[in-house]
């Protein structure tokens, strides 16, 4: 029974490291980036080995990471270059039209 106690607390202590290690590196510059770590974060919650600690943490890291999911939502440019350069032209069409 120690033994599997010892075994416990390690990986308690190995997912504490790489939660905090997650944290440490808390700079997702791209959504695909931040959706990617959300992923593995849920892949490891539900695995019935995480001790409840570990799960906590994880759901930290994870409120942190959707939030920043939602900020760069936020300012996410929804057009294309396409649709942009098409906007450009429309511009042009309409003050050469307004210029006659």
């Amino acid at each position: 029974m120690k033994e599997r106690d010892t075994k416990d607390a390690q990986k308690d202590a190995q997912g504490a490291n790489d939660t905090k290690k997650a944290h440490d590196n808390d700079t997702y510059d791209t959504y695909d980036a931040a959706k990617e770590r959300l992923d593995e974060i849920v892949t490891d919650v539900r695995d019935k080995d995480v001790s409840l600690e570990a799960s906590l943490d994880l759901l930290e890291e994870g409120v942190a990471l959707a939030n920043r999911c939602t900020e760069l939502i936020d300012v996410a440019s929804w057009s294309t270059p396409a649709a942009e350069a098409d906007a450009e032209v429309d511009a042009e069409t309409a003050e050469t039209a307004s210029d006659e």
